[in-house]
């Protein structure tokens, strides 16, 4: 009889987490398809230019109960134009049901635009680091990001502001990957930090402190270094899987796989105090009222550090 009862509640259990795993494809489901028009609902009260994106889950919905919050499902959802401008974030969306309603998704849309605001900045800065620099790149604004900063960031790019009219950022954080840090050129890096200094300060108008980690190959051969450096959604992606598990047998990787890592890093989250780098640095901040930004009255350093550490 106990027997027959067990069987009898696993089938039950079965059956249930079967019919709560629909549940959960008919949520995620409803979620993409009916963002956009909530998105242009309130597109209005945000200063991007909102277009029309195509929305998919990249983590979860999965069942994530915890005693400290009435949160039962989180996910992590993105879209094309997030992936489009290089953002490895994505919206974290936390529900306490699967009954998907309108104020859910208002908060949901106003997540996405207010995260837009932000990406759409770095994402134009890291593209014009990644003509200059390559693609093994990323970038990262340090400091947060107002809907005026944008405005004045996005809203009048190219036009000639007065140093007081610009916005700014504690500091710009950009890695840069190349194949031999004993074999750079320093004045080559120098000039190339300072087209990226000019193109911020005197197109995208904010001022910064712009750092450029300048790191090499070794980096990619440091398996735990590599993964940890990976955002956490990006992590089972099948290329990337396959990519990480070739680093762990000591395999060599293509310059393809390189940059592919490079797409899916933290922005500005690298640990370089255990990686090898040159770091090449530039204030903006202290560009007096005014002035034209020219290479000689800009103290640009590099600073070298060749010391290699462990990453356990």
């Amino acid at each position: 009889m106990k027997k027959i009862l067990t069987l009898f509640f696993m089938i039950c259990l079965l059956i249930s987490c079967k019919e709560n795993q629909k549940k959960i494809e008919e949520t995620k489901k409803y979620i993409v398809t009916s963002l956009p028009r909530y998105i242009e609902d309130i597109k209005g009260d945000y200063p991007i230019k909102y277009e029309g994106d195509n929305f998919y889950f990249i983590y979860g919905l999965d069942y994530s109960r915890s005693f400290a919050t009435n949160i039962k499902y989180r996910g992590i959802l993105y879209s094309d134009k997030l992936k489009e401008y290089g953002y490895t974030g994505g919206i974290e969306i936390g529900l306490t049901d699967l009954d998907i309603t309108a104020p859910v998704l208002y908060v949901i849309a106003n997540k996405y635009c207010s995260t837009m605001i932000k990406v759409e900045i770095e994402g134009t800065a890291e593209k014009k680091a990644k003509e200059i620099f390559g693609n093994k790149v990323t970038l990262s604004n340090d400091g947060s990001t107002t809907e005026y900063m944008h405005k004045t960031i996005m809203g009048k790019r190219g036009k000639k502001l007065p140093f007081e009219d610009k916005v700014g950022y504690y500091a710009t954080i950009v890695d840069y990957f190349v194949d031999d840090l004993d074999k750079i050129d320093n004045d080559d890096i120098k000039k190339k930090t300072f087209e990226l200094a000019k193109f911020i300060y005197d197109d995208m108008n904010y001022v910064t402190s712009l750092q450029i980690y300048v790191r090499d190959n070794s980096f990619f051969e440091n398996y735990n270094l590599v993964y940890q450096s990976i955002s956490p959604p990006f992590i089972e992606r099948e290329d990337i899987k396959t990519i990480l598990n070739k680093i762990e047998n000591k395999e060599k990787i293509s310059e393809d796989e390189k940059i592919k890592l490079c797409e899916v890093f933290y922005k500005g989250g690298l640990d370089f105090d255990i990686s090898p780098y040159r770091k090449c640095f530039i204030d903006l901040s202290e560009i007096k009222s005014n002035e034209e930004l020219t290479l000689d009255k800009i103290d640009v350093t590099i600073t070298i550090d060749n010391s290699r550490g462990e990453y356990n």
